[in-house]
C-alpha cells in the first residue's frame, strides 16, 4: 500500500465522509487546515477497510482512526482529516481485511502546515520624497538636513547627527548625551508640505535615552512641530510641541515599548481638515507584521496649529538614536467620486 498527501487548506471545516466525520485540535488552537490524504493498494478487492494512525511526533502513533473503506476513484481511496493550523502530524495507514487481520504500517507521511507567516510588506511606491542615506558617505553630515542644539534650541549645531555604518547599511545616527535635539530636513521646500504621512525605521540603544521623528515642523523658525517618540522606557506616544498643547490623543500612546537594540518600523499620518489636524501613527518591530489599524489617534482643534511643516528627528541622551528609509508620501485628496467597483471573473 502507498499513501500520498495533498494538502487543502480550510479554517473552521469539519470534513464528514459517509457516516465518519473527524475534528483534531492540537493545543486548543481555533483555527484549522483540511489535509487530504490519497492511497492506493495493491490488492484493494481483498481489503475491507483502512486505519489512520497519527501523532505528534515521528514514529510515535498514539491516535488510530478506523476510515473504513471510501469508494475510490480510479484505484485512489481518500480521506480528508482536519488539524490545527499550526500542527504537524506524523501518520501513517493501515489495511484489514477478513478477521480484521491489519497489515504492517505504511510509508510515514509528514503533515507540516502549508503556509509561513507573510513577510513584512515592502514600503510602497509613489513617494514624494525618500532618504535612506545611502549615498552619503559614513561620518559626514547629510546635505539638505539642519541639527540643532540642546533643551529644544532652534540655534544650528552642525555635526550633532551624522550617517554611520550599520553591518553594511548606512544609517542616521546621533550618540549625543544632550537631551532634545533635532535635525530637520530643510530643502527644496518641505516647509511647504502639508498632509502627508512619514514613514521610516528608528531604533534607539538605551531605554534610558528617547528616539522619535516629527511632522510639519516650523523648525529652525520655532519650536513647533507634531512628534511621535518614546522616552525612558516608555511607550512610543505622540508629544507635540510647544510643551502642554492640547491635541487629545485615544488612546494616550500606541501600546508599544521599544527594546534596545531592535529596529521599529512607523506610519506618522497628519490629515488636516477645515476645523482640525487629525495625527495618527502606529509602530511595529521590524520583521513583523504591521498592525491593521492606527494604534493612536489625535485631534488638534487649536487655532494656531500648524498648518504644514517638514519631517525631521528627534534624541534625547544616553545612548545613541538611528533612523533609517525614511519616506513621505502625500495623502490622497478627499474630493471626487470614488471609482467603479471591480468586475469579478468566474473561477474555472
Amino acid at each position: 500500500m502507498s499513501c500520498t498527501r495533498t494538502g487543502a487548506s480550510s479554517r473552521g471545516l469539519r470534513v464528514a465522509l459517509g457516516a465518519f466525520a473527524l475534528v483534531v485540535a492540537f493545543g486548543g488552537a481555533a483555527e484549522a487546515r483540511v489535509e487530504t490524504l490519497r492511497w492506493s493498494h495493491s490488492s484493494a478487492a481483498d481489503v475491507d477497510g483502512f486505519k489512520l494512525h497519527y501523532g505528534s511526533s515521528p514514529g510515535s502513533y498514539t491516535t488510530t482512526v478506523d476510515v473504513g473503506r471510501p469508494a475510490p476513484t480510479s484505484g485512489v481511496f481518500s480521506y480528508n482529516l482536519t488539524v490545527a493550523d499550526t500542527a504537524t502530524v506524523y501518520v501513517v495507514m493501515t489495511a484489514y481485511g477478513s478477521g480484521f487481520l491489519e497489515s504492517n504500517y505504511s510509508s510515514a507521511k509528514t503533515l507540516a502546515p502549508t503556509t509561513t507567516p507573510p513577510p513584512p510588506p515592502p514600503p510602497p511606491s509613489g513617494a514624494a520624497w525618500t532618504q535612506d542615506f545611502q549615498t552619503t558617505a559614513t561620518g559626514t553630515y547629510v546635505a539638505g538636513w539642519y541639527d540643532s542644539g540642546a533643551d529644544n534650541s532652534s540655534t544650528e549645531n552642525d555635526g550633532l547627527f551624522r550617517v554611520s555604518d550599520m553591518s553594511g547599511n548606512r544609517v542616521l545616527t546621533t550618540s549625543s548625551s544632550l537631551v532634545n535635539i533635532h535635525s530637520h530636513y530643510v530643502s527644496s521646500g518641505a516647509d511647504q508640505w502639508t498632509s502627508y504621512e512619514l514613514r521610516g525605521r528608528m531604533r534607539l540603544a538605551d531605554t534610558a535615552g528617547g528616539v522619535g521623528v516629527t511632522a510639519y515642523s516650523q523648525y529652525p523658525q520655532s519650536d513647533v512641530y507634531y512628534r511621535l517618540r518614546s522616552y525612558s522606557g516608555k511607550a512610543f506616544e505622540m508629544a507635540p510641541h510647544p510643551d502642554g498643547a492640547d491635541i487629545g490623543c485615544s488612546p494616550t500612546t500606541t501600546g508599544v515599548v521599544p527594546k534596545e537594540d531592535t529596529w521599529y518600523r512607523f506610519r506618522f499620518k497628519v490629515s488636516p481638515s477645515a476645523g482640525a489636524n487629525s495625527i495618527q501613527a502606529k509602530v511595529w518591530a521590524d520583521g513583523s507584521t504591521e498592525p491593521s489599524s492606527w494604534q493612536t489617534t489625535c485631534t488638534d482643534a487649536r487655532s494656531n496649529r500648524p498648518q504644514k511643516g517638514s519631517v525631521g528627528v528627534w534624541h534625547k541622551g544616553p545612548g545613541s538614536s538611528f533612523w533609517d528609509e525614511l519616506a513621505v508620501y502625500f495623502n490622497g485628496s478627499s474630493t471626487g467620486s470614488p471609482p467603479p467597483p471591480p468586475i469579478l471573473i468566474p473561477l474555472d
